[in-house]
């Protein structure tokens, strides 16, 4: 509780108001509703804002209830009561004594009682095993403050968590006792299967046999056929080889007429295609006009003569002046151009096939003559200008193709003989694809057969290794009565069973039989015992070494706990001869991490250890020579531990991250007073808001995430913390006074 609050609850108690609590829109809204209330009780009271203010300050001292709680060791108390008489005055003071012997049976009796299937008998047993470690460490605190001069506070709280303590452990202990059974149950299910599957692997050895047998044969009858097939494969692949060899040959001299055809044909086409394009250029206009000409030049006639002796059209024989007789192709030239299909009949000449006779008249007569010029024709007809240039063309060509023509007749008998060279290899190339695909088939059938082959060879190795195994078990679990009955033993001692004389059972005659007995036998056995587990002793005994015993040194803790022993057995609770907090719930790997984190191999430290883990509450650990600081640093450092102190300036907004992301975080080298700022996290005030867990950390609301620990430690070696501050931590001591002063007179 911070001074400024109890300042304002003693304002509060005194005149009913706070100075300067209320903003003005908050003291406007006040007033407003005090008009209405007002009127509601009907009273005659002025409307003054100073009257009004009045009004509800009455009220605020007529409704509002105020409990304060403190306590009274320290000067704390008393200086307050000083300084704030108020608190005297105004208040009605309600002293809460020590709790009596029957307040400490009623509460114990009625937590207790709420455990399933505890009997009455050993509910009043542990009540007053409850009320006896209270006492008692009441008695041990008073006599450790006067042999020590260490201040221990044993308060109601304390109580409370002896009782939570016990609950919490004996879950704990009914889940390890459940899962132990568990694995116990299935061991012998497993042992019981293993007895009743070896006659089935013996049998699933006999059928498997003649299966690898049989497997096997067929295997090595394939293979030979494989290596047999494979021989003729081989020749038949080097007959097609020397076929594609051959057949590659005839292809590359029938590629090598080609390409010289080509090449010559290369010389002719240009011109053919200037000739051809010339001639599309041609409209039947021009070819109208070169026929509407009553008296042509000389040079149309020249063109449309050669055209006539092209096309194979004689001339009308006539006679010149001198009574000579001529050609005179003016008149079919003019029948020619009437023809519509000309000059179609031009682009379709058959020019691969022109008579001898015809080019010969045109390469003497018409080539050689200077007037048969595609340019000295375009100045008198543009027309014929095309005409001229398809004449020269077909001479050229002609030309060419007279060259080519017999490496055409040698290409087409190439490629003749390439064609039946390659049916031939085709032929041949199916006869081998067959014979690859049906080797293809055996291959596969073979692999087919060694895969089985090796699934039997594993199965039979698999049995044989698992029959071997079940055989090695069954056989050696022939001398095993004595080691399982002695581990029943153990076992019922832990569970508190009432059954006795487990190894009277008679000799085990079949291994399956024995299995069966010992699993009814350890199911009754726990079965039975799932009452008296409920209140074990020992977990008793843990609940209150927890709760009561973490501040005091190794030889108080030795001579009580040796007490509450010897008083458990007498009132019957089943527990150890010689009760130990290491053996009841230590873990051997988490104390051995421990050891190895720093964390002292004296069973004083691990009893430490165990509190701080165990405990419900934060650990506040007196260590002075600073073993838990280093120990849980070194534990927690693969956490990302956050190390803080009440002076750091940002050690607040370290604190809310951690409890946010879930972190490790030790508060260390505090003194005798703790923030009241710490108080939420000290007594967990968690809430629920929207679904998820949240804390209130000064004016903050964080999200709580529940994997956040906290760790407080001290180098004090003798602090006086009040019961204020130790009711809300487990506080331990790392301080052992009896091995310090013992090492001092050694030196």
């Amino acid at each position: 509780m911070y001074e400024g609050m109890v300042e304002d609850i003693n304002m509060l108690l005194n005149t009913g108001d706070i100075p300067n609590l209320y903003g003005m829109d908050e003291k406007v809204e006040i007033l407003d509703k005090m008009q209405t209330a007002v009127r509601e009780s009907g009273k005659k009271i002025e409307t003054t804002p100073l009257a009004m203010f009045g009004f509800y300050v009455e009220r605020v001292k007529a409704n509002l209830r105020i409990v304060m709680a403190m306590s009274p060791i320290g000067d704390s108390f008393r200086n307050r009561l000083r300084m704030f008489p108020s608190l005297i005055n105004c208040c009605t003071i309600d002293w809460f004594t020590a709790w009596p012997p029957e307040a400490l049976e009623r509460v114990a009796s009625m937590f207790i009682s709420r455990i399933e299937s505890v009997d009455e008998d050993l509910c009043t047993a542990c009540v007053e095993m409850c009320q006896l470690f209270h006492m008692t460490v009441v008695q041990l605190s008073d006599r450790f403050y006067s042999e020590q001069k260490r201040k221990v506070y044993v308060t109601p709280t304390s109580y409370l968590e002896l009782i939570k303590a016990f609950q919490n452990l004996y879950a704990l202990k009914v889940d390890q006792i459940t899962k132990a059974r568990i694995r116990y149950e299935t061991g012998l299910e497993q042992l019981d299967f293993a007895a009743g599957q070896v006659a089935v692997m013996q049998q699933n050895l006999i059928d498997l046999q003649p299966q690898l047998v049989e497997t096997s044969d067929k295997t090595e009858k394939l293979m030979i056929k494989i290596e047999q097939d494979t021989v003729v494969v081989e020749k038949q692949k080097e007959i097609v080889g020397a076929d594609e060899a051959l057949a590659n040959e005839a292809a590359a001299a029938a590629q090598a007429i080609k390409d010289d055809c080509e090449s010559d044909l290369a010389e002719a086409v240009p011109a053919l295609q200037a000739a051809l394009d010339a001639l599309n250029t041609l409209k039947p206009a021009d070819i109208t006009l070169v026929k509407s000409m009553k008296n042509p030049p000389a040079g149309v006639k020249l063109v449309m003569e050669a055209v006539c002796v092209m096309k194979g059209i004689k001339g009308d024989r006539k006679m010149d002046p001198n009574g000579k007789p001529y050609e005179d192709f003016w008149g079919p030239s003019q029948k020619m151009l009437g023809d519509m299909k000309f000059l179609e009949s031009l682009k379709n000449y058959d020019k691969d096939n022109i008579a001898p006779a015809i080019m010969k008249k045109i390469r003497d007569k018409y080539i050689p003559d200077r007037e048969f010029d595609p340019v000295v024709i375009a100045k008198v007809s543009s027309a014929c200008e095309g005409l001229c240039r398809w004449v020269r063309a077909m001479d050229v060509y002609d030309r060419v193709i007279k060259v080519v023509a017999p490496k055409k007749a040698a290409l087409a008998e190439a490629e003749a003989e390439l064609q039946m060279q390659m049916n031939t290899l085709n032929e041949k190339r199916a006869q081998l694809q067959g014979v690859l695909d049906k080797l293809q088939a055996l291959n596969d059938e073979f692999a087919e057969m060694t895969r089985k082959k090796k699934g039997l060879e594993d199965e039979i190795d698999l049995c044989s290794t698992k029959l071997a195994r079940a055989e090695q078990l069954i056989g050696g679990l022939g001398g095993e009565k004595a080691r399982w009955t002695e581990l029943a033993r153990q076992l019922q001692d832990l569970l508190n069973n009432i059954i006795d004389n487990m190894s009277n059972n008679g000799p085990v005659l079949n291994i399956s039989t024995w299995l069966k007995k010992f699993k009814i036998l350890c199911s009754n056995l726990l079965n039975k015992s799932q009452q008296k587990i409920l209140v074990s002793g020992d977990v008793l005994l843990s609940a209150g070494f927890i709760a009561y015993l973490g501040p005091y040194t190794v030889n108080y803790r030795r001579e009580i706990i040796q007490m509450w022993n010897t008083r458990t057995r007498e009132l019957n609770i089943p527990c150890s001869d010689s009760f130990s907090l290491i053996t009841t719930l230590g873990e051997p790997v988490v104390i051995r991490a421990w050891n190895i984190a720093g964390l002292p191999v004296d069973a004083f430290s691990i009893e430490n250890g165990i509190i701080v883990e165990k405990s419900r509450r934060w650990p506040l650990m007196i260590d002075p020579q600073e073993q838990a600081n280093k120990w849980v640093k070194n534990m927690e450092r693969e956490n990302q531990l956050k190390v803080i102190k009440l002076t750091d300036s940002n050690y607040i907004r370290t604190l809310e991250n951690a409890i946010q992301m879930g972190l490790p975080v030790i508060l260390e080298n505090i003194r005798e007073q703790l923030d009241a700022v710490l108080e939420p996290v000290l007594l967990r005030n968690i809430f629920r808001s929207g679904g998820i867990d949240c804390l209130k950390l000064g004016d903050n609301i964080l999200e709580y995430n529940h994997n956040f620990r906290f760790y407080i430690s001290t180098r004090l070696s003798n602090p006086h913390y009040l019961p204020e501050i130790a009711v809300k931590v487990s506080v331990s001591s790392f301080s052992n006074i009896n091995i310090y002063h013992n090492k001092r007179r050694v030196s």
